[in-house]
């Protein structure tokens, strides 16, 4: 996890970067750094990442999503209107994972795991403490 203190004002967007210290993907090297967007969260969150290395960029992901209440019958409620999205969403990384094999890519070797699993990101730049 990116713990990023926030200090803002409302509809504004928070831009942070920091150095990759979560090992995601095999196909990845650690050697990167992600800079974050991320609007102020009301409503509505939206979340932005751009990850690059010496090299140039390597990914862009992104989510938006609302805002509900989390409540043992929320989550009932989804368990039971989606009941297969963990398998089919594990499903799709493993194929994708394995196209991406079938076409030469190299995979990484897992580093060793950070002994905390919360990154304070410095705001100030791009040190990390972990």
């Amino acid at each position: 996890s990116y713990l990023i203190k926030v200090n803002q004002t409302e509809n504004q967007r928070a831009h942070h970067s920091c150095k990759k210290k979560f090992y995601v993907s095999p196909f990845m090297d650690m050697n990167a750094i992600y800079h974050f967007h991320i609007t102020t969260p009301r409503d509505r969150l939206t979340v932005f990442i751009d990850q690059h290395d010496d090299k140039g960029p390597l990914l862009k992901a992104s989510f938006s999503g609302y805002s509900k209440v989390l409540s043992d019958k929320s989550i009932i409620s989804l368990l039971l209107r989606y009941p297969l999205m963990s398998i089919k969403v594990i499903a799709g990384i493993h194929w994708e994972a394995l196209k991406l094999w079938s076409k030469g890519l190299k995979i990484v070797t897992r580093p060793t795991p950070p002994k905390n699993p919360i990154t304070l990101v410095n705001t100030d730049s791009l040190k990390t403490k972990t």
